[in-house]
């Protein structure tokens, strides 16, 4: 999970120490946009998809998934996460 900060335009990152930095802001990424990671978190202990369906019926979609609230009753962020950045 990450924390980003807001949108910037090619142009505007001015930072050559992130990885592909300098060629967004030059418009050689040919993206329109760029967020800059504030806060990188990863999973301590990642629940697996048999969990998730055997456990709470859920099929978790290949990208990203907003839990539904009633899940984080049983998993709140602060045991699932550990800060990388």
């Amino acid at each position: 999970m990450a924390t980003t900060g807001p949108a910037k335009r090619p142009g505007e990152v001015n930072d050559s120490s992130g990885i592909g930095n300098d060629n967004f802001d030059v418009s050689l990424k040919g993206c329109k946009f760029s967020y800059p990671i504030i806060q990188l978190y990863q999973f301590t202990d990642p629940l697996d998809c048999k969990t998730l369906k055997g456990k709470y019926d859920l099929v978790p979609p290949a990208s990203h998934f907003i839990p539904p609230p009633w899940l984080s009753c049983d998993y709140t962020l602060e045991k699932l996460l550990a800060r990388v950045f």
